[in-house]
């Protein structure tokens, strides 16, 4: 599987996950999504080797080599569309985040409307495929690297 198959992969995966949090859980806590931001990391890999065969009375063999890898972000925006079909339950866990992250934005609108008009929230989750090629969500310190992702959640009251 190529580098651009695995990010696509990667965001059908979760756009499974938003489908399935928004049809579960998000719109019945009074919340819309307004749009999620999709960071991929990407890394980029240069191989150069040089090499020879030399023999002077005794083969002698050199060769030298160099990897040079750089890292690359690429943020794609998702605006959902009205009707959303249910999501693979292939990303229940990053769902079950995503619906978390709303419950609790919805806890603290209700907390502060009071004395504000709640107009938009913004929870960030870092994500990565594991070896199975499953999306795992990060929880704490461990994980966050050159092969984890972001997702940006734009929510706004219905």
């Amino acid at each position: 599987m190529t580098e651009s198959d695995t990010l696509v992969a990667l965001v059908q995966q979760i756009e499974n996950a938003l489908a399935i949090a928004m049809a579960s859980q998000v719109s019945k806590l009074g919340l819309v999504l307004d749009k999620a931001e999709i960071e991929l990391r990407v890394a980029v890999k240069k191989s150069a080797v040089i090499g020879g065969k030399f023999e002077l009375g005794v083969l002698l063999e050199a060769s030298a080599g160099m990897d040079e890898t750089r890292g690359h972000a690429i943020t794609l925006s998702l605006i959902p569309k009205t009707n959303i079909s249910l999501g693979d339950r292939d990303a229940e866990d990053l769902a079950e985040a995503i619906a978390a992250v709303a419950q609790a934005m919805s806890s603290i609108s209700r907390a502060a409307a009071p004395n504000f008009n709640p107009s938009e929230a913004t929870a960030l989750i870092e994500v990565e495929l594991n070896k199975e090629g499953k999306l795992q969500v990060i929880t704490g310190a461990g994980g966050a690297g050159m092969r984890s992702h972001k997702i940006k959640l734009t929510f706004r009251p219905s």
